[in-house]
């Protein structure tokens, strides 16, 4: 039996946590740091947070931390419009001893890796995912990204090969209105409905992780497990046409298991299949269930 690597952190406060690299929860760690530091003023908690940012690997423009403090002050008694007393939490927290039972079970990744149907190349395989050729969000960074249909991407291999990210759900414009009244490529207001729903984990060993994944499909279809190209397993769960409130309980689930919260955002970018990341390391894909070409 392996001696499990469960996530066991000690309490510490958001800000003194590590700030992850550009692709690995950065987004995340900004919020998480705002709710913990709500109380102080929104200059000096803009300001702590820009000088913490900028060594993430990627430009975190001001606007994106100053959403952050805002979207904190709306969970906190601080905020406008919400009762005062004790703080509002979004998600559940980590409940050590539930992920101590869960990597308990000795499931490794090669088992996972065992159950796998047969991987297909990179094109093959989105077309698996997204059948029908719907508008993906595709690109090489947070801000540089491309709105086109899927065969626009599959018809430069070598091109799709060198991109980072994708929403993992079809686009229903090529532009919408963001939270600032402004048109972007990428934001809720021209993404589709959730079709996958990814989970992704920060300080599990992979075989911890694996543990975790293969736990959680016993409640959704697992679709994918893509390799970050650094230390995490990324978990594509097919999710499309199931109650919100339904998929809003199981990524609750996962968040005290302590899946990284920002994925629940429709139109977050995570790894793209078989992309590469900025460091050249591949995104490789590790286990393929073909969902939707099975229906």
């Amino acid at each position: 039996m392996r001696s499990s690597a469960c996530y066991t952190p000690k309490r510490s406060r958001a800000y003194e946590r590590p700030v992850p690299q550009a692709g690995g929860g950065v987004n995340g760690w900004i919020f998480r740091t705002a709710m913990s530091l709500h109380q102080k003023p929104d200059d000096e908690v803009e300001a702590l947070i820009r000088d913490r940012v900028a060594g993430c690997g990627r430009v975190v423009p001001d606007r994106e931390i100053k959403r952050a403090i805002a979207s904190a002050k709306r969970y906190t008694s601080e905020g406008t419009g919400l009762p005062t007393g004790p703080r509002v939490l979004a998600w559940p927290a980590l409940d050590r001893e539930r992920v101590q039972q869960v990597c308990s079970s000795d499931y490794t990744v090669s088992r996972l890796i065992e159950r796998s149907a047969e991987i297909p190349a990179q094109a093959q395989l989105l077309e698996d995912l997204f059948p029908g050729n719907p508008l993906l969000c595709i690109g090489p960074s947070n801000n540089r990204v491309s709105v086109e249909q899927l065969s626009v991407f599959t018809s430069t291999p070598t091109v799709l090969g060198r991109q980072q990210f994708i929403v993992p759900s079809p686009m229903i414009a090529k532009q919408g209105m963001n939270q600032e009244s402004r048109l972007s490529r990428r934001c809720l207001n021209n993404t589709g409905p959730r079709q996958y729903l990814v989970v992704e984990f920060d300080g599990h060993s992979l075989d911890d992780q694996a543990a975790i994944l293969n736990h959680l499909s016993r409640y959704a279809p697992l679709a994918l497990l893509v390799h970050s190209g650094n230390k995490s397993l990324h978990g594509w769960f097919y999710v499309h046409g199931v109650a919100e409130e339904k998929v809003k309980k199981f990524f609750r689930y996962a968040v005290s298991l302590g899946a990284d919260r920002a994925t629940w955002n429709r139109c977050q970018l995570v790894r793209l299949p078989f992309g590469h990341r900025d460091n050249g390391n591949t995104q490789s894909v590790l286990y393929f269930n073909p969902i939707l070409k099975n229906d």
